[in-house]
């Protein structure tokens, strides 16, 4: 995979800062409601059990969507919050990319399911679950608000390609560095 320069890298972070998201953290309604809205495992949006359709509504409805410290899941308003059931996590790494920054370090720049760029970083970085059924592992990338991107199984084997193996003990160690932070990836 071919590294992009120093200079798309900060096109692309301008792109990212400019993006203006409404200020769901100084919204704090009173009223609190259910509503019949899912998101499944494959970061697709229902409304009473059918797809939501439109790109943009999902992107507006993600827009106010946070997870409280109570675990659930909301679109917030300055008025209301609906709760909603969200099936693993709401959001899905499609896309991967790697970039020199102007440092010359490389950076992981994640795309999500509904087209939101994310550096791996301190401030996103990974959280790694194991499926004790399968056995598998299950990156999550954190995002804003509370709220994760499962990280797809295509871009999981990538990463993999991309991370360092440490052994100690007789157990491999798999990081990620992004921006000289490192991540880990998994072990076997």
């Amino acid at each position: 995979m071919q590294k992009r320069t120093p200079e798309e890298l900060a096109s692309l972070l301008d792109q990212i800062s400019s993006t203006r998201k409404p200020p769901v953290e100084n919204w704090h309604p009173e009223i609190e409601v259910d509503i019949e809205m899912s998101i499944n495992r494959q970061g697709e949006w229902f409304y009473e059990g059918r797809p939501i359709a439109r790109e943009a509504m999902v992107k507006l409805f993600a827009s106010i969507l946070v997870r409280e410290p109570d675990g659930n899941y909301y679109l917030k308003t300055p008025v209301e919050k609906a709760r909603l059931t969200v099936e693993d996590s709401p959001f899905v790494v499609t896309g991967m990319e790697e970039y020199l920054d102007d440092k010359g370090r490389d950076a992981i720049v994640f795309t999500t399911n509904i087209g939101e760029n994310v550096v791996l970083s301190r401030e996103h970085g990974l959280r790694v679950s194991f499926d004790d059924e399968t056995g598998e592992t299950i990156p999550y990338l954190q995002l804003d608000r509370g709220l994760e991107a499962r990280v797809g199984r295509n871009i999981f084997y990538e990463l993999v390609e991309l991370a360092t193996q440490q052994e100690s003990n007789g157990v491999t160690t798999l990081t990620l560095v992004s921006q000289d932070d490192s991540f880990f990836l998994g072990k076997f």
